[in-house]
C-alpha cells in the first residue's frame, strides 16, 4: 500500500492589516506555521520585511484614498474570508503632536479596510487596538463636557480618542445586514 501526502487545502485566508508589525508578525507566523492562508497587508513604515516571509505581503498604507480598491482587489484575489486589523498608530507623544494625522491614520483606515470588506463580500473583522485605550483611570472623571467633549476625553491622547470612536462605530454597525461584533470580555 502506497501512502500519498497530500498537501492541506486552505479554504480560509485571513487579511492581516499591520501583518510585519510586531503583533502581527506573531500571528502571521503563527498562521504560516500551522499551515493557514494568510496575506500580509502592511506599509512597512515601522514593521519589517523579515518578519513576514512565508506568506504572500501587499504592501500599502491602508488610509490612503486609493487603498478601498486596492484591498478589495487583493482580497477576491487571494480568497479572503476574514481580515485581522492592527494596522495604526500607537505613539502617545506623535499622536498629540499630530491628533489630525492620527485620526487620518487610524478612523480612515478603519474605514478604508470596512469598505474594502464591503466591496469584497468579506464580512469577518477581528479589530485590534491598543490596550491603553480602554481601562479605569486612577482618577474619577467629572460628569460633564469641556469644548464639546465629555469631561475626561479630552485629555485622552488622539490615538485613544481613535479606539474610543471606533467602538462608537461598532455600536452603530451592530444594525448593518453583517454586523461587526465587538468581543466580550472573559467573565
Amino acid at each position: 500500500m502506497q501512502i500519498t501526502r497530500v498537501a492541506r487545502v486552505v479554504d480560509v485566508t485571513v487579511l492581516v492589516t499591520g501583518g510585519a508589525g510586531y503583533i502581527g508578525a506573531h500571528v502571521v507566523r503563527l498562521m504560516v506555521e500551522s499551515h493557514r492562508g494568510v496575506l500580509v497587508v502592511d506599509d512597512f513604515s515601522t514593521g519589517s520585511h523579515g518578519r513576514v516571509s512565508g506568506a504572500p505581503v501587499v504592501e500599502l498604507d491602508v488610509a490612503q484614498p486609493h487603498a478601498v480598491d486596492l484591498l478589495a482587489e487583493a482580497m477576491v484575489r487571494h480568497a479572503v474570508t476574514s481580515v485581522v486589523h492592527f494596522a495604526g498608530r500607537k505613539r502617545v507623544a506623535e499622536s498629540v503632536a499630530r491628533p489630525a494625522w492620527y485620526y487620518q491614520q487610524n478612523v480612515t483606515g478603519l474605514a478604508n479596510v470596512v469598505a474594502a470588506m464591503e466591496q469584497a463580500q468579506v464580512e469577518k473583522l477581528v479589530f485590534s487596538s491598543s490596550a491603553a485605550v480602554y481601562g479605569n483611570p486612577a482618577v474619577s472623571i467629572p460628569a460633564g463636557t469641556i469644548d464639546g467633549l465629555p469631561m475626561g476625553l479630552q485629555v485622552l491622547a488622539p490615538h485613544h480618542r481613535d479606539g474610543l470612536l471606533f467602538d462608537v462605530a461598532l455600536a452603530v454597525e451592530r444594525e448593518r445586514p453583517w454586523p461587526l461584533v465587538a468581543p466580550t470580555a472573559p467573565a
